[in-house]
This record gives structure tokens, C-alpha cells and sequence, in this order.
């Protein structure tokens, strides 16, 4: 495998996900800090904004659902657990492109931190293995594991189907925050080893997650004139 049928899968599947989340994300939050102004609005503006951050939610989860499917059989599901298996069946051609680079993104996180030594002298196969475990360890347990079981569920029985004995706990909305950044951390730690490729992320942000972040303002400017014009007609 080269260094181009690794990026279609991390650049073309996961992070393209990932960047529609995060998008998501902040346009659902966005809508949500100006509550107040869109229910003391007309009913039309109000209806508006209310299907906008509706259907921001469904595509940050069906987004995130993706990122977080598990690899079946033969099918070439695009997933961050099918980038690592693929890496891991391939580690023989892909060498540590930047180490010194890798070094510093894994000493973000203790666990990853104390391995990477390791990891980096040794092989690729190594600190694909070291980044597979970590992975499992942070799905498995909290805060990670409770919002990827619902977000599935949400999505298998409210989203991709109709289920009418499903009803929908309420989740904090930080938590899919939480796990895009997860992902986003793994998959630029992929591209920086083995595509010589960052993704910039860093300090709990990446340029992924700013441009997201950015795109959202937009929503902003809008409330603003649509409300300062509708204020103006009254």
C-alpha cells in the first residue's frame, strides 16, 4: 500500500466525516446560544432555524457513526477501525515517515506517551498496534463508550429505520465533541507517521476543527441580519 491509498482512506473517509461533524457541531451549537432571539422570533424564522439545528444533529451522528463502525468482513467499510486494520496489514510498506513529529502529537495522551520510545525505535507494526490498543481502550470506557452506543442506536432505530418502541435518551452534546477529537487525534497521528501529512491537530483543536468552527459564524451574521430586519419591520 502507498501513500495515496492510505490518504484515500483517511483523507477521503475519515477526516471528510469528521470535518462534516464538527461542522455539525458547531452549527447546532451556534443556533443553540441564540435560543432565546429564535423563539422570540417570527414563527417562520423560528421553524427555520429549529430544521437547520435538527438536521445538524442527524448529520453530526450519522457522520460520527460512520467514523466509529467496526470493519466487516470483506467489505470495504471506511472507518477508523478499517484505516488501522489496513495499516496493520500493511505495516510492512509503510515506514515512519516523521517521527520526531509523532513523538510529540502521542505525548498529548499519557497512555501513548509512555510507549512511544518504544514504539518509534522498533517498526511500524508496533506503533500500530500501540495505537490500536489505545483506541480500544478509550471506546470501551467513559466518557467514549456510553455516547457511541446510543449514537447507534439512534441511528439504526430513529434514523436509518423506524423503530416504534425506540425512544431517545438525551445526551450532552460535548460528548460527540469529544469523540470527533478523539478520532481526529488518532487520524492525525496516521497521517503525520505514515503520510507525512498533518491534519495541524494540537492543543485540543485541529485546522479540521477550526474550519468547521469558522464556517459556523455564518449563522451568526445571518441571525443577526434576519432579526435586526425583522426588529426594523415591526
Amino acid at each position: 500500500m502507498n501513500k495515496e491509498e492510505l490518504r484515500k482512506y483517511i483523507l477521503e473517509g475519515v477526516v471528510t466525516d469528521l470535518s462534516h461533524a464538527f461542522r455539525s457541531y458547531y452549527s447546532y451549537n451556534r443556533i443553540a446560544g441564540r435560543a432565546k432571539q429564535v423563539n422570540n422570533s417570527s414563527k417562520h424564522w423560528k421553524d427555520l432555524f429549529a430544521t437547520h439545528q435538527k438536521q445538524a444533529f442527524r448529520e453530526m451522528v450519522i457522520s460520527l457513526s460512520r467514523v466509529y463502525d467496526k470493519k466487516r468482513g470483506k467489505n470495504k467499510t471506511v472507518c477508523l477501525d478499517s484505516v488501522l486494520s489496513l495499516c496493520a496489514d500493511k505495516s510492512e510498506s509503510l515506514p515512519i515517515n516523521e517521527p520526531y513529529q509523532v513523538q510529540e502529537l502521542m505525548r498529548q495522551e499519557r497512555w501513548l506517551a509512555n510507549h512511544t520510545s518504544l514504539a518509534l525505535e522498533t517498526s511500524s507494526s508496533r506503533l500500530i498496534e500501540l495505537l490500536q490498543l489505545y483506541h480500544e481502550q478509550q471506546i470501551i470506557n467513559e466518557p467514549l463508550a456510553s455516547i457511541i452506543t446510543y449514537m447507534k442506536s439512534f441511528r439504526d432505530k430513529a434514523l436509518a429505520h423506524r423503530d416504534l418502541d425506540y425512544i431517545a435518551e438525551n445526551h450532552s452534546i460535548p460528548n460527540y465533541l469529544n469523540l470527533a477529537r478523539h478520532a481526529m487525534y488518532m487520524s492525525s497521528i496516521l497521517g503525520i507517521a505514515f503520510e507525512g501529512v498533518s491534519y495541524g491537530f494540537g492543543d485540543d483543536d485541529s485546522l479540521v476543527e477550526d474550519d468547521a468552527r469558522r464556517g459556523s459564524i455564518y449563522i451568526d451574521r445571518c441571525l443577526d441580519e434576519l432579526l435586526d430586519t425583522e426588529g426594523n419591520s415591526k
